[in-house]
């Protein structure tokens, strides 16, 4: 393999999602080419920084032009940053983003630019790129062939607190569609963090109609039990009647009613 077909791979190595042949392949190349060496490196780094760190919170005796330095950051790079990739974008495009943005809002940091009337809006905006870049990468993640790849998409929801609704749908995708019975579950336990959403709430209702699976039926109903949803009694009262539902699942059913009337 070329460099090229290395460093598209790089994300998928480090995942572990490879064949051994190819992670062989991989690693050999690695351990001889000092620049895929980097670019796996730069995508450790950045994937654990943007998955781990807060937003960054400047000081308030620290007042920057946000604005200013981004049109002069235009008008000297020749590529424009672009800040909402589709969902089909790579890994490797959200990370380039990531390193853009990070690169960009250092430079204002060490830079000290003169103070601005406008630097608390300025700040809310960067902020708002930064969640819309968290978003853009769990989307594109949440629709990769590999099952643990989804997971870690649902998982990364943890990191919002108001999602937009295409989060939402997404999620409800996975929870009623995904082939995975790990990735529904893991699915529905995410979406237990947004019960305030009457989407969610219906959607919900709608899965403990549909799902076949015990284990997501009782996360299901566990969920909706919690949220004192009464119209989940009508499908918690058709489980019961299904011959092939397990005892303990009935049992589940049975306590979730009691704590529903």
């Amino acid at each position: 393999m070329n460099c090229t077909n290395i460093e598209n791979k790089l994300v998928d190595y480090i995942d572990g999602s490879l064949s051994i042949e190819e992670a062989n392949a991989i690693q050999n190349h690695i351990e001889n080419c000092a620049s895929c060496k980097t670019a796996l490196e730069e995508i450790n780094s950045l994937f654990t920084a943007i998955s781990n760190e807060p937003i960054a919170q400047p000081t308030s005796n620290l007042n920057v032009s946000f604005q200013e330095m981004l049109a002069n950051e235009k008008k000297s790079q020749a590529k424009v940053i672009r800040l909402e990739p589709t969902r089909k974008s790579t890994y490797k495009n959200m990370l380039q983003i990531a390193a853009s943005i990070a690169i960009l809002f250092t430079g204002y940091l060490i830079g000290g630019y003169q103070e601005s009337q406008n630097t608390q809006q300025e700040i809310t905006v960067f902020q708002n790129e930064q969640k819309q870049l968290k978003e853009n990468m769990m989307l594109a993640m949440i629709d990769n062939s590999s099952p643990s790849k989804r997971i870690k998409a649902v998982n990364y929801t943890e990191e919002f607190t108001t999602p937009d609704t295409k989060i939402l749908e997404a999620l409800i995708d996975r929870m009623q569609n995904d082939s995975n019975s790990n990735v529904r579950l893991s699915a529905a336990e995410a979406l237990s963090k947004f019960t305030d959403s009457e989407l969610v709430r219906t959607s919900l209702i709608e899965t403990l109609t549909t799902e076949k699976n015990p284990s997501i039926q009782i996360e299901v109903i566990q969920i909706l039990v919690d949220i004192q949803e009464k119209r989940a009694l009508d499908p918690m009262k058709k489980i019961l009647e299904q011959p092939e539902a397990p005892d303990y699942l009935k049992t589940q059913v049975n306590i979730g009613i009691a704590q529903l009337i």
